[in-house]
């Protein structure tokens, strides 16, 4: 079993790891590094080093990466880590890999390894307001199945049905397969049901669908010039510890590295 006691944080701590898996793409445009901190969990009685909290963090990638929705990103990296700010998983892997609770509380398997039931968290909302439930989990599976091409999309064939009971969703598979939890549930972003549903070609979808649970959210887009994210302030994890994000598309290195120059000159 996994359980939400394992994943002992105050802060964001998958705000934290994305933004140390994005930075390499930064090409030290990201002065405020510092206030991400690293990957781990915070402990508590155990201080940080450096800031707790900034304002801004800017950051330079190569090239434009569509509408950051699970379907419309354009390349793995760091389009992925892109989206992995909008949307949550049922569980993330933690720096040695291993699965953590997100927007589950745990997972139980049956004996067989066939049924793996799942209750969610409480208190969950959608950068809309909206309260997340276990429909939007049903939801997501039955959307990746239906629309199996998107480069975030889970590949869901060992999934037989996925049920919802209260705040609770059960996955029954075809065949056992202990490697579920991380293999899938720990690669499966959310898609929020009120939204996707009216959604039939999921490749054109706008930024004004890209609506998650995660830590950030996309509040502006221009196409080839960058990205805007703030901070969502009700994040289940803690909120993060960087207020605005800024993603400015610099496809010659040589300009990244001359911004890194100017600021901290």
């Amino acid at each position: 079993m996994l359980d939400s006691a394992h994943l002992n944080t105050t802060k964001s701590l998958r705000t934290k790891a994305v933004l140390g898996r994005t930075m390499p793409v930064a090409l030290g445009l990201s002065l405020l590094l510092a206030g991400c901190g690293g990957g781990e969990a915070a402990t508590p009685g155990k201080s940080e080093a450096g800031p707790k909290h900034a304002k801004e963090l800017v950051i330079g990638i190569a090239g434009d990466e569509g509408t950051l929705t699970p379907y419309t990103q354009n390349t793995g990296y760091p389009g992925s880590n892109l989206v992995a700010l909008v949307y949550d998983k049922l569980l993330e892997l933690d720096t040695k890999n291993k699965p953590r609770p997100l927007l589950a509380e745990r997972v139980e398997a049956s004996p067989d390894n066939k049924t793996f039931t799942v209750p969610l968290r409480t208190g969950v909302k959608w950068h809309d307001g909206k309260p997340f439930s276990s429909e939007d989990v049903v939801f997501s599976v039955d959307y990746y199945q239906k629309h199996t091409v998107a480069d975030s999309a889970p590949q869901l064939e060992v999934v037989q049905n996925v049920t919802a009971s209260g705040h609770s969703v059960t996955f029954n598979l075809k065949s056992g397969d202990p490697e579920f939890p991380s293999r899938l549930l720990a690669d499966m972003r959310i898609l929020p049901k009120h939204v996707w549903q009216s959604i039939d070609k999921p490749e054109s979808a706008t930024v004004e669908q890209a609506i998650g649970t995660g830590p950030y959210k996309l509040v502006s887009y221009k196409k080839d010039q960058g990205y805007e994210f703030t901070a969502n302030t009700e994040y289940v994890m803690g909120k993060p510890k960087v207020d605005k994000l800024r993603l400015s598309i610099i496809p010659q290195p040589q300009t990244a590295l001359a911004g890194l120059r100017t600021k901290r000159s």
